[in-house]
């Protein structure tokens, strides 16, 4: 795993939008410097708890119950962690984690 959050010697891959069928297994995981500087910005607990959730549910991608792949959209799969989503493609057997999100909470002022 390439995780380096002071950026440097981070492998890059293209962040092309692949809608393959799951792969069995991931290789390596691969974070995009924008990916760790969301990273960095998220408070411990729950930056803790995405790369948990990166470390365990990418490993496997049939065995994953919170990967979704996206169809028209620029990322080509999406993680649940709580409530932020983790954006990543596949390319080569290396899972490229390109986009961190946190999702807001509906209340009954949403609609």
């Amino acid at each position: 795993m390439n995780l380096n959050f002071s950026g440097e010697a981070v492998n890059h891959c293209n962040a092309k939008h692949l809608l393959n069928t799951y792969n069995s297994t991931v290789n390596d995981i691969q974070w995009k410097p924008k990916a760790l500087k969301q990273l960095r910005k998220i408070d411990a607990r729950d930056g803790a708890a995405v790369r948990k959730g990166v470390n365990t549910e990418l490993v496997d991608l049939q065995a994953a119950h919170n990967v979704m792949a996206l169809v028209n959209h620029s990322f080509g799969y999406r993680l649940r962690v709580g409530k932020y989503r983790v954006f990543f493609d596949i390319e080569g057997g290396a899972a490229c984690i390109v986009h961190i999100e946190e999702v807001r909470k509906r209340d009954e002022r949403t609609y």
